[in-house]
């Protein structure tokens, strides 16, 4: 009687999930409370992702496509959005290569793109839904903020913006400063506006932002640095 061999079972990796939870912390170090901040902090940067990318495909900018792509799925890969950091990975992969390759892989990005932006809001579903829930009302929003950080941020930024450029760290600086305080509204119009490569409105807008914080004169030709309040 012949005997069979035995084939080893490979089991297949697990499907990738809009968040990853065990994974995420494990890459913070086990420490819940830094992951959850990096969660948050990739909703305030990311917001409108998908609406970025779009913009950038609607110029041909295919190496800023590709750079976004890139560096927000690493973002996301890092905090446990697997779903989100594998459907980048494929804009990424696409908006790669010379000329001849951007045209071929370009007929495919518009799909790509829009998986992209399915896996982002489940992404941002999943972050919302890790927020601790509270019968209570929401702690004050000044309690959150740093001020003084997101002044700093938001000078750098108008002083990007007046020169027709975009300050990313600076951007997601802002964001992250005014996390929680009633001014955050406005950075998300800023957002909006720099999406629609609007570099006047998303001025305007953040001329608002600074002044809702105490940075009236945002633009004075002698800006006087304030030391005490």
């Amino acid at each position: 009687m012949k005997s069979r061999a035995c084939s080893a079972w490979v089991l297949p990796p697990p499907p990738a999930t809009p968040r990853n939870r065990t994974g995420g912390v494990h890459r913070w170090g086990g420490k819940e409370d830094a992951w959850r901040e990096a969660l948050e902090h990739f909703h305030s940067q990311h917001a409108l992702l998908p609406q970025f990318l779009q913009g950038f495909l609607d110029g041909t900018d295919y190496p800023s496509l590709r750079m976004l792509a890139h560096k927000a799925r690493g973002v996301a890969a890092n905090i446990g959005l697997e779903l989100l950091a594998d459907a980048l990975a494929e804009v990424e992969q696409l908006a790669e290569g010379d000329k001849g390759q951007h045209l071929a892989g370009a007929a495919l990005l518009p799909d790509a793109l829009a998986r992209a932006a399915g896996a982002h809001a489940a992404a941002l579903l999943a972050i919302r839904a890790e927020r601790p829930a509270t019968g209570q009302a929401p702690a004050a929003p000044q309690d959150t903020a740093d001020l003084p950080r997101a002044l700093r941020a938001g000078r750098l930024l108008g002083a990007a913006l007046a020169r027709g450029a975009l300050d990313d760290a600076a951007l997601a600086g802002l964001a992250a400063a005014l996390a929680g305080h009633p001014a955050a509204a406005g950075v998300t119009q800023v957002q909006a506006a720099l999406s629609d490569f609007d570099f006047d409105l998303a001025q305007q807008q953040l001329d608002a932002v600074l002044s809702a914080i105490g940075e009236h004169d945002a633009h004075d030709d002698n800006p006087m640095p304030q030391e005490t309040m």
